[in-house]
């Protein structure tokens, strides 16, 4: 489906027929973006548009995500009345700060963005919220986003069970090395196990993420710290603020993850993303104990601990280049 919508000279979006009227002054407002000075009356009814559009079903799905992400050009289409998806995106950014402190705007702000990164990992984290009916499309449904030779495991759509494409998709990632393990982690802290949330996957691992959820503002992300930053400095990635033992490494502020950093050695990159996601596990109340991390016999490994949900559930995670046991 990627490559269709990626060929596609223009993308249809149909948003739905009902209040059309009110649409229709919604989507005048939005084309007036840059015709009429931004006063503070004009940007109070821009952001009232903006957030009526936005409330609409589509914004929540998760297959349409490829559609307005790999098109070249898409127009939106209420009722009779239509608008270009880049004046959308547009009146969006002009009001960015304001739309920004509003609740239940989901995975909008990655939605808008116009790059599209091919890390299936960063996909799970970024559209947590957005929606599907069946766990197996919360992979599926972002597929589309990677080349072949991106894409880690086959998902043999038809033929297993949702929680079994979740273990296998785990455990080969784990199995890529300490830096791809210490992130899996990371998303079991921030969507929990698995294991568990059932009778039917009781037995399933305890490092197997149950991505079939959303995960937890806040938890290992850095959403608690948006508002740290002016939102044109903002990067989308986890907040990370780490002392660095190996080579007195000190930042504060939104980082692009550290292993692509170049002044630093392979280890001191590795050291540097686990001590900042053991951080913001900590910081976000999650008792949590990153019980090791280095080499034996020349394999990574990594070992945590820790509690999940109010039960007080406990599980242990590790990865040792080999299949997790």
């Amino acid at each position: 489906m990627g490559e269709i919508y990626r060929c596609a000279e223009t993308v249809h979006v149909w948003l739905g027929d009902i209040d059309a009227d009110e649409v229709a002054v919604a989507f005048s407002n939005i084309r007036m973006v840059h015709a009429i000075p931004a006063t503070e009356p004009y940007k109070t009814d821009l952001c009232k548009s903006l957030a009526m559009l936005t409330q609409k079903p589509w914004f929540t799905r998760r297959w349409v995500i490829q559609e307005v992400k790999l098109a070249d050009r898409a127009v939106l289409h209420y009722g009779e009345h239509s608008l270009e998806y880049a004046r959308f995106r547009a009146a969006w950014y002009s009001v960015e700060s304001r739309m920004l402190s509003r609740d239940s705007l989901g995975d909008l702000r990655l939605l808008l963005k116009h790059d599209v990164t091919e890390d299936l990992l960063e996909l799970l984290w970024g559209f947590h919220m957005a929606k599907c009916s069946d766990p197996r499309d919360r992979l599926a449904a972002l597929y589309g986003f990677l080349p072949q030779s991106k894409q880690p495991i086959d998902l043999l759509y038809s033929q297993i069970s949702w929680n079994e494409i979740y273990r296998r998709l785990a455990e080969k990632l784990i199995n890529e090395g300490a830096l791809s393990a210490s992130r899996v982690i990371l998303h079991l802290f921030a969507f929990g196990p698995v294991a568990g949330q059932s009778l039917d996957d009781a037995e399933y691992p305890s490092w197997v993420p149950d991505w079939s959820g959303v995960r937890q503002l806040g938890l290992a992300s850095g959403e608690s710290n948006l508002d740290r930053q002016h939102s044109t400095d903002r990067a989308d990635k986890p907040w990370i603020e780490i002392s660095n033992e190996v080579g007195g490494l000190e930042t504060e502020g939104p980082s692009s993850d550290p292993h692509l950093d170049d002044s630093l050695s392979s280890r001191e990159k590795e050291m540097s993303w686990f001590r900042g996601a053991q951080q913001d596990i900590l910081n976000a109340n999650r008792p949590f104990e990153l019980i090791s991390f280095g080499s034996q016999s020349q394999r990574d490994f990594l070992l945590g601990k820790g509690n999940y949900g109010s039960g007080g559930h406990q599980f242990v995670a590790a990865s040792m280049g080999g299949v997790p046991d």
